[in-house]
């Protein structure tokens, strides 16, 4: 369901002579923002402005959600238990009017839930998360994975020792549900719980939980805790959590064996990918968690780097499943 600003909407039919039963049906209307509590920790908001394209805002809920790499999204439990309340996935969001009136971004950006795939836990603090997909969008035809081009990659990790919850987060003024983040300290995170004294605000319910040395998402953010005087921490979801990791966990590596060989030609570098098994479709070839290309699932591909060198991650995933491989290190001098 596309969102739009301002506070009219104009619908023209046009219809040539002749024809029947040619009408538009508004099922629903909903109108404002919804918040949640605040869970700032200290006595200063410290979240600055984020250009994180992994991060989107849910509708109508206003909650954050986050790409994985075989496409699907994650969010917290609550956000997305009512197909009423997640209903669109918004990218590439504008500024807030200075009232703090959310502001919509066009259709391009905006990708529809689709309700049957919904899945989710509400079960309190560290047993509390959700995961599900969108449809293509109506006037690209892209999957968000394809047009964001990025996502996250999940591990199991109790212990980073400075954690980032990017997201959007209520504010004043034109920051208001915007793209924000931040960082703090772990908590003291064990079991099926991330604990951590980073600053959120209502509309970070969904967040990813990043362990900031490598960019990992290590959970998804669900509770407040914090206080403006400096004491407790906010929460949430490990992927120790047994039934989200059996959601997610198989993105970083399921049953497509991947290998790679780095192959230099003067001053050009090829990566020369090959997997088993291969059934058709496409696969999206990810390299440090960023979609470089898609390309038919025939079993192998090459990704030109031209005289790019370093250390690149590569993974290929399936565009019609949540089937990914593991993951192959290749280092080019």
């Amino acid at each position: 369901m596309p969102y739009f600003n301002g506070d009219a909407l104009r619908i023209d039919l046009h219809v040539a002579a002749g024809d029947k039963n040619v009408f538009a049906r508004m099922t629903e209307v909903m109108v404002g923002n919804m918040e949640a509590p605040a869970s700032q920790c200290g006595p200063t908001d410290d979240r600055t402005a984020s250009t994180d394209v992994r991060t989107g805002r849910l509708l109508t809920i206003g909650c954050t959600a986050w790409l994985i790499a075989d496409g699907r999204f994650v969010s917290a439990g609550h956000c997305v238990s009512s197909a009423g309340s997640a209903n669109t996935v918004q990218f590439n969001v504008p500024p807030s009017l200075p009232n703090g009136t959310i502001q919509h971004p066009g259709p391009e950006d905006q990708y529809v839930v689709d309700d049957a795939t919904r899945v989710f836990s509400n079960n309190g603090v560290g047993n509390y998360w959700g995961v599900f997909e969108t449809l293509p969008n109506a006037q690209t035809g892209l999957t968000a994975l394809q047009a964001q081009g990025a996502s996250f990659n999940l591990v199991q990790n109790l212990g980073p020792a400075t954690i980032r919850i990017t997201g959007y987060g209520v504010d004043s003024g034109t920051a208001n549900q915007t793209n924000q983040t931040h960082t703090g300290p772990n908590a003291g995170s064990s079991g099926t719980t991330m604990r951590y004294q980073t600053d959120t605000e209502g509309g970070n319910s969904g967040s990813p939980v990043i362990d900031e040395a490598t960019g990992n998402a290590v959970g998804v953010h669900t509770h407040g805790g914090c206080s403006t005087t400096g004491g407790g921490n906010n929460s949430g979801t490990s992927t120790f959590n047994t039934a989200f990791w059996a959601q997610v966990g198989n993105t970083t590596g399921g049953d497509i064996d991947l290998t790679a060989r780095a192959r230099s030609r003067g001053s050009v570098n090829t990566v020369l990918l090959r997997w088993d098994p291969s059934d058709g479709g496409d696969m999206n070839v990810l390299r440090n968690n960023v979609v470089v290309q898609t390309t038919p699932d025939d079993g192998r591909t090459q990704d030109n780097l031209g005289s790019m060198t370093g250390t690149f991650t590569y993974k290929v995933c399936e565009t019609d499943s949540s089937d990914c491989s593991n993951e192959v290190v290749v280092t080019l001098p």
